[in-house]
């Protein structure tokens, strides 16, 4: 026992006597070899007990730095052809190239410090080089395959085709992507230039036609107005399903997205519109394809029009009014003329003399009553005024807008009849304010709706 404790006092001793490992020169000074790309990551041991991995993923990141140079000076004019930044395709490239080239890297050796983690590793030039050749005309072979497929086929399955092309195509753009096109041909293309002016040409075989193709509304009455919009793929004479359009016009509102059926079809619902007598038009714009939409690539492709005149008609409005203070007919009409006043600005009406001329029937009926006597003649005399508005479609003999006022207070000291005449004139006036109210509300729930 006394001979085996002092064995293990004597390596104790002597370990803690051992001086710490020296430090390697390659953490100071980096390997200068024209044969290989070295990384070298450096984490604080603080920094969680994953340190390990985080200094050998700095050491990659390094090794794909110096890659992102080389591809950033190859890339300017592929870039220029498809209209985006050098930087973005660069990031998804290196981190394309490390994760293909993972396997190839060599994790050379480690250090640690006290407080220090290092990690080298290097990847061969020569063997990356090689790889990433037999990788890019396997990526040749591939798009000319989707080509020559997305030739035979429909719109929609030529656009999976497209971007699967593209998907090939995108970790290779450091350098032009020449593809044989038709294949068997013998004819070397540029693969960014073709899928480019492919799906233009593809784009352009696209008929999309309105039925009707002008439209005519009854401003305020018209409810609902469909528009049926069709795709067509004219090169193959078929319906073109998931297209999403854009319908708009200079109008408020009018400006949301309609997505085409698996017949090709997508239907536009007008509602109720507020705005002033005129002729405008309406455009069904391309917006997108929805296989591609999240692709700015094609994206910026994706144009075609076509338009829909809109002629919005001011609505023919027949008056029937009836305005009675106490029992008795008024002829010096007060809440009338107000409400023409404000159908006109507000509505753009025009008044016919006859129900059967008209589009809308405005029914008013306006009365006063007394609820209680006057008290004494120290106390006004006391009238009420109560009103109902209503708005009738003539064709369809449906009451589509209406309100009522009540209980409008009128006072005077000497005349009921006076009284009751200045309930009307307040009445009249509150008809503005809720008039107003009530309209705002109504255009609100009628607004612009669009069916997919």
């Amino acid at each position: 026992m006394l001979k085996r404790s002092v064995l293990f006092s004597f390596i104790y001793l002597f370990l803690g006597c051992t001086p710490p490992n020296p430090e390697p020169l390659w953490i100071h000074q980096q390997a200068q070899n024209i044969d290989y790309w070295y990384g070298i990551g450096l984490v604080m041991k603080s920094d969680g007990i994953d340190y390990r991995e985080k200094a050998q993923q700095k050491a990659l990141d390094e090794i794909g730095s110096q890659i992102s140079i080389y591809i950033s000076s190859e890339m300017t004019s592929e870039i220029q052809e498809i209209n985006g930044r050098i930087d973005e395709f660069t990031d998804y490239m290196i981190q394309s190239r490390m994760e293909t080239f993972l396997p190839e890297v060599e994790f050379l050796e480690t250090y640690s410090s006290k407080d220090h983690f290092y990690f080298r590793a290097r990847l061969n030039k020569t063997q990356y080089y090689a790889e990433l050749e037999k990788r890019r005309q396997n990526a040749i072979q591939t798009v000319e395959q989707y080509f020559a497929n997305a030739e035979t086929t429909s719109f929609v399955d030529a656009l999976d085709y497209y971007k699967e092309a593209w998907f090939e195509m995108k970790p290779f753009l450091d350098s032009p992507f020449y593809i044989e096109s038709p294949l068997g041909s013998g004819n070397k293309k540029n693969g960014v230039a073709l899928i480019k002016s492919i799906v233009k040409n593809r784009i352009n075989d696209i008929q999309i036609s309105v039925d009707p193709p002008a439209i005519n509304m009854i401003l305020f009455l018209d409810e609902i107005t469909r528009v049926s919009v069709t795709c067509v793929d004219l090169k193959r004479n078929e319906k073109i399903p998931e297209l999403s359009l854009i319908f708009k016009s200079s109008l408020p509102g009018f400006e949301q997205e309609i997505i085409t059926n698996d017949e090709g079809i997508a239907s536009v619902q007008l509602g109720r519109i507020s705005a002033k007598p005129q002729s405008i038009n309406g455009m069904i714009h391309l917006k997108k394809f929805k296989t591609l939409s999240d692709i700015a690539f094609f994206n910026s492709l994706s144009e075609k029009n076509t338009s829909i005149e809109l002629n919005l008609e001011s609505p023919k409005i027949y008056l029937e009014t009836e305005e009675i203070n106490l029992g008795n007919k008024i002829s010096d009409l007060i809440v009338t003329p107000n409400l023409k006043s404000l159908l006109a600005e507000k509505m753009s009406a025009v008044f016919v003399d006859q129900e059967k001329t008209a589009d809308i029937k405005i029914m008013l009926d306006v009365r006063t009553s007394i609820k209680s006597k006057q008290i004494n003649s120290n106390y006004p005399m006391i009238v009420y005024a109560n009103g109902n508005l209503n708005f009738i479609n003539v064709k369809t003999e449906e009451s589509y807008f209406n309100f009522a006022l009540q209980n409008i207070k009128g006072a005077d000291f000497s005349s009921y009849n006076i009284a009751g005449i200045r309930s009307l004139e307040k009445i009249s006036k509150a008809l503005n304010k809720i008039f107003m109210e009530k309209l705002d509300t109504f255009y609100v729930k009628n607004e612009t709706k669009l069916n997919y």
